[in-house]
């Protein structure tokens, strides 16, 4: 069979097509026809129900006054997403006596640091696909009742799960030691994920405590219910997402996830989405170009 002209267009589904007899063509084309309309139709609903495009406020329409952490702390935070990476005994000259804690088997890795009055906690993220055992917990995305709960029905993601239960004792030791009342969780990627369900356990089991949460390119940790349970905590829990990642909108709401949180946008809005450049680098490049817009230069900070 030579296909010429505009018959060439059709050389795919025809070539479907040649396999089956002609008598069931036609209901083949209806079958191959339905497929591609599922298929397109699952595709905008993990889009536009993702609770990242087009909701949220962007950072540059924000009111001057609002409660939302300033330019400079959000490059700060995540200087610290950086520094959470592999385990150092410093970062440049930022000072931070940095206290590592982790999990080995499940890849976990975090530590605190008081800064600026607040102990800060942060979460490293994923290092998938180059790391088996994180790649194997990303695909653990069945949702399983939340351990430190008593109520079955809050569920989150198996996978952030264990890699928790593997540091939820020594979260707990970083914030029975310390004697100050703010407290601020932070993670990129998957260590917002961690951010989320330590700010779930913390907030409940400290109530004399200030517990925020600050996350970069989160994908989704909570079911409807857990999410809706942090539904009234919204001022105290930012999602900060750059509008061409497409790491935020996994796992998709259709497997019964839901974000927490103020979602706050940042950079610009187009149809070239990503799941690496906007993920990483993405977040220092417009955090820096946003310092710089409000008259710093990030090179000349300590951290």
């Amino acid at each position: 069979m030579v296909y010429t002209g505009k018959r060439r267009k059709q050389f795919p589904k025809d070539c479907l097509l040649m396999f089956i007899p002609h008598t069931g063509k036609s209901r083949a084309r209806t079958l191959l026809h339905s497929i591609l309309i599922l298929f397109l139709s699952l595709l905008v609903i993990l889009i536009f129900s993702c609770q990242s495009y087009p909701a949220g406020t962007h950072f540059s329409d924000i009111p001057p006054g609002e409660e939302v952490p300033s330019i400079q702390d959000l490059y700060r935070y995540y200087r610290m997403c950086q520094a959470v990476w592999t385990e150092r005994s410093f970062w440049r000259s930022s000072g931070w006596d940095l206290d590592y804690f982790g999990h080995t088997p499940t890849n976990t890795l975090g530590f605190a640091v008081e800064d600026k009055g607040v102990l800060h906690i942060v979460f490293r993220g994923s290092q998938a696909p180059g790391n088996k055992i994180d790649t194997t917990i990303n695909w653990q995305y069945s949702l399983q009742p939340i351990f430190f709960l008593e109520n079955p029905v809050f569920k989150a993601h198996k996978g952030m799960l264990e890699k928790y239960k593997g540091i939820f004792q020594a979260v707990h030791n970083q914030i029975e030691k310390y004697n100050g009342a703010k407290v601020m969780l932070i993670g990129h990627s998957a260590g917002g994920m961690l951010a989320m369900l330590s700010y779930l356990d913390l907030a409940q089991s400290y109530p004399d405590k200030e517990f925020s949460v600050v996350t970069f390119g989160s994908p989704r940790v909570l079911n409807r219910e857990a999410a809706l349970k942090l539904d009234s905590e919204s001022d105290k829990i930012f999602r900060f997402v750059m509008q061409k990642d497409l790491i935020p909108i996994i796992p998709p709401p259709i497997f019964g996830y839901r974000h927490a949180g103020t979602l706050i946008r940042l950079g610009d809005l187009s149809n070239e989405l990503s799941f690496s450049e906007a993920h990483h680098p993405g977040y220092l490049i417009e955090l820096s170009r946003l310092l710089r817009e409000s008259g710093i230069d990030p090179d000349s900070l300590e951290y």
